[in-house]
């Protein structure tokens, strides 16, 4: 009993230091309003802790870039979700637990520190216009001391930055254009183009979009994956159609909306796709022409082994007519399979070829 007494009040011990184990910073939040581009901003980050040694810290800030982040702004109408952490420069501060200095915050207030680092921010002669949100984090670097190896557990203090610039942000992000691709009988890729007529650098929310027929009848409803744009770009995404009934051939509405912060656009268009024996070739702008390329058989390939066979019966001593009916037959059909040209042309290739022979026997 007072074994385990004493490992119980060991434990606690144990998680009293590390709970207790932090390192602060001061300010909580740095604000910059009203910056012009290419303004050079000057400022010191100060250090807080209740550790019982010596550390160093080398603060580093991230931008809060993702959609999630920026949610909190109260003014959604002008955040840029630009990057904006490489503007910063910090040197790396010294932390005396047992020094204490006596600082007057930006705010008037006054506060009792224990380190410094100083930092500079160098905002870009281009730099976006709007506001620029992320966090400052110490860093701190707090090993193991004589007999205590390793690292310690702490808590740190993550400030938060906003940078406004000047220049008149606006978001605006559009639906340019829609697409459809088949990709077999049951598949089919919808694509939807967005494109950012802003000011700032903008992402969307993922959205769904309705696949409406000629009837009027909905068809499906697809996911579509959002995009990240910076001003004036465009970019494709795509939203999967499969059916193992299989997709029908026709002309197909595209009905959805299409969220960002602090406002919408409407995803509207139609697209056509042709019958079940098309496999359609997408352009090179699709976000899946990768991926197609690379399930393809490279055109060199068919060439090479189309010239191999050739050679090869040419050296048994066949006779070159049928050398060149085979490897023509081989060719155009690898040509009709990896095109978008109706497969039904073989039937018309093998009839070519039947009386062909039946004409040379």
């Amino acid at each position: 009993m007072i074994r385990k007494s004493s490992l119980a009040l060991l434990f606690l011990a144990f998680i009293g230091t590390v709970a207790g184990a932090s390192v602060g910073a001061i300010p909580g939040a740095i604000d910059y309003s009203n910056v012009e581009p290419g303004t050079t901003l000057e400022g010191e980050l100060y250090i807080t802790t209740n550790m019982n040694r010596r550390f160093n810290v080398t603060p580093e800030a991230s931008s809060l870039t993702n959609q999630g982040s920026v949610l909190q702004s109260d003014r959604p109408s002008i955040v840029s979700q630009g990057g904006s952490e490489d503007w910063f420069e910090f040197t790396q501060g010294e932390v005396n637990p047992n020094s204490q200095t006596s600082v007057t915050l930006p705010d008037g207030s006054s506060a009792n520190v224990n380190g410094v680092s100083s930092y500079t921010i160098e905002v870009p002669d281009d730099a976006e216009p709007g506001l620029h949100y992320g966090i400052i984090e110490p860093n701190a670097d707090i090993t193991g001391g004589e007999g205590q190896p390793g690292a310690i557990t702490f808590g740190e203090t993550r400030v938060r930055y906003s940078i406004l610039v000047e220049g008149g942000a606006q978001r605006n992000i559009v639906v340019q254009d829609v697409r459809g691709f088949r990709l077999g009988e049951d598949q089919a890729a919808v694509e939807v183009l967005l494109t950012n007529r802003g000011t700032v650098t903008a992402s969307t929310e993922d959205f769904e979009i309705d696949i409406i027929d000629s009837s009027r009848e909905n068809q499906a409803t697809l996911e579509a994956n959002g995009a990240m744009l910076e001003p004036g770009e465009s970019q494709w995404v795509e939203a999967s159609w499969s059916n193992e009934d299989g997709i029908e051939e026709g002309t197909y509405q595209v009905d959805g909306r299409v969220d960002y912060l602090s406002g919408q656009a409407t995803a509207s268009g139609s697209f056509s796709l042709p019958g079940f024996d098309v496999v359609e070739v997408r352009p090179a702008d699709s976000p899946g022409s990768d991926e197609q390329e690379r399930n393809s058989v490279p055109l060199w390939l068919i060439i090479m082994v189309l010239i191999l066979m050739g050679v090869l019966m040419w050296s048994f001593g066949i006779d070159p007519f049928w050398i060149l009916l085979i490897v023509g037959v081989l060719g155009i059909s690898a040509f009709i399979l990896m095109s978008s040209i109706s497969n039904y042309l073989l039937i018309l290739l093998l009839m070519v070829v039947a009386i062909v022979v039946y004409g040379g026997l």
